[in-house]
């Protein structure tokens, strides 16, 4: 949708943009094709690791990656907002759902936990596992800037609902496996619905506000 841009100007114009349309009369499919969805994983994917996950994540999706993709396209996503509509209060997550031209859930893949680990801690904290967190997190920055390099808009999401052994079961998505983000794609044409950009946007500050050089 754009002319190609250069890396430093991609990096620079993405902003996070959460569309919110309604979710009874949502946006028609805009038109991104699967494929172009595939081509961006399959550079986002270049993101580099560390340690491979564990054989037991490996069952469906077979990459010794530290991360997966489910994908959804514009008819899925119109799918699933109607299911959360009918089974359940997923609040924004229908508004997001309503507008989006593509979905993927970004999760990773923990080591298998002691035994002993507190039902409330998700995972380990080892510093294999905040490698694969940081990889999958690099996976998902180079899809951010590959669809702003396309032109879409993005918005990363914390995932809601998305994140429930509700969501994983309908989709069959291992629950061992943790939600990194939903990653929303939408058009720039989105009509009258709103359109909200980050809230942190404009508090990161410059780069002297959080680098240094250091000092002998």
């Amino acid at each position: 949708m754009n002319d190609h841009l250069k890396l430093k100007d991609v990096l620079n114009s993405r902003v996070t943009s959460k569309v919110l349309a309604d979710p009874i009369k949502p946006l028609p499919p805009y038109g991104l094709e699967r494929s172009e969805v595939d081509e961006w994983l399959s550079s986002a994917g270049q993101a580099p690791f560390h340690h491979q996950a564990e054989r037991s994540h490996k069952a469906s999706l077979s990459s010794p990656v530290p991360w997966r993709m489910y994908k959804f396209d514009a008819l899925n996503c119109r799918e699933l907002l109607t299911y959360l509509n009918e089974n359940t209060d997923a609040g924004k997550i229908c508004n997001m759902l309503a507008a989006s031209e593509a979905m993927v859930l970004a999760t990773w893949t923990p080591d298998a936990a002691n035994d002993d680990l507190s039902e409330n801690i998700l995972f380990e904290g080892t510093e294999r596992n905040m490698e694969h967190v940081a990889a999958a997190s690099a996976a998902v920055q180079n899809l951010l800037l590959l669809a702003t390099e396309a032109g879409w808009r993005t918005y990363w999401s914390t995932g809601g609902v998305l994140r429930t052994p509700q969501i994983f079961n309908r989709y069959n998505i291992s629950n061992s496996e943790i939600l990194l983000g939903a990653i929303f794609i939408y058009p720039q044409d989105v009509g009258d619905a709103e359109i909200r950009k980050g809230k942190l946007c404009d508090a990161r500050g410059n780069v002297s506000d959080w680098s240094r050089w250091v000092t002998n």
